[in-house]
Parts: structure tokens; C-alpha cells; sequence
């Protein structure tokens, strides 16, 4: 090969190799931009699981609210403090409020909470059946204990 070859080999391969940084450079930054959209699209379905979450329990609510069951002002039942200066309300004003102060996320953790107490209240009802393998038996106490605290958990969350 002449010099005049090696030297247009040479060039083009200058030319490739900035081709080439050009090129990395723009994969990076779309990863970039795909990695962001992926991020802004799990916080919206976060949000979105989260408002869900909180329709369902403003639904519930709705549906099952007993009114004018005389509630105090203080969310306890007026028959433990009926002579005191306490002032009854009205149970759907007073768990309405206190379902609607609440953010989404705490019905959302609250839901989530209920399903994991239920998958595991299911898994010791089949366990104690007999359903499942001898492994799980022998975590069934384990099982059980979970369930309690992720029900207790939900049940006791504020304003539950």
C-alpha cells in the first residue's frame, strides 16, 4: 500500500472514531431520557395504585357508613360520655373527614397491608388443611404471626 492509502485509511478511521463518540453520545443521553420516562412512569402508577386505593376506601365507606349513630366530636361513642361537654356528631361528618384528610398513600398502604394479611391467612387456612408440602408446615406458626401483625397493622393504621 502506498501512502496515500494508509493516509485516506487513516483518515477515515478519524472520521469513524468521532462518528463513533458522536454516536455514544447520543445513546447516552437517550438511555438517559428512556431511564427518566421509566422513572416518571412508575411514579405515576404508584400514584395512580395510590388514588385507587383511596376511591376504594371512600367507596367502602360510602356503602357501609351507619348516620347518625351519635359519634362524639372526639370519634368515641357518646354512650361513654353522655353528661360530659362533649358534643355528638354526626358518624358520616366525622369518619368522612377523617377518611378525607387522609392522603392517598395511607389508603394505599392500608390496602396493600389487608391483601398481604389475607394472602397469608389463606396460606395458613390451605396449610392447616393439609394442602401444602411439609416445608410449609413447619413455617405455618411463622405465617400465622405475619398474617396478625399485617392485619393488626392495617387495622390499627390512623383513621383505618
Amino acid at each position: 500500500m502506498t501512502d496515500d492509502a494508509y493516509e485516506r485509511l487513516a483518515q477515515r478511521n478519524a472520521e469513524l472514531e468521532a462518528e463513533k463518540t458522536v454516536l455514544a453520545e447520543e445513546l447516552e443521553h437517550t438511555q438517559g431520557e428512556r431511564d427518566g420516562a421509566i422513572k416518571r412512569a412508575q411514579v405515576a402508577e404508584d400514584e395512580r395504585d395510590a388514588l385507587a386505593a383511596h376511591v376504594e376506601r371512600l367507596h367502602s365507606f360510602i356503602e357501609h357508613a351507619p348516620a347518625g349513630t351519635g359519634v362524639c366530636m372526639c370519634g368515641s361513642p357518646m354512650a361513654e360520655h353522655p353528661h360530659d361537654n362533649h358534643s355528638p356528631c354526626d358518624e358520616w361528618d366525622h369518619y368522612g373527614a377523617i377518611l378525607l384528610s387522609d392522603s392517598p398513600t395511607t389508603s394505599l398502604a392500608r390496602r396493600d397491608a389487608l391483601k398481604r394479611a389475607e394472602a397469608l391467612e389463606w396460606a395458613v387456612r390451605h396449610i392447616k388443611d393439609g394442602m401444602a408440602r411439609e416445608f410449609l408446615a413447619s413455617n405455618l406458626a411463622d405465617i400465622e404471626c405475619e398474617a396478625d401483625m399485617s392485619r393488626r397493622r392495617a387495622e390499627e393504621s390512623p383513621h383505618g
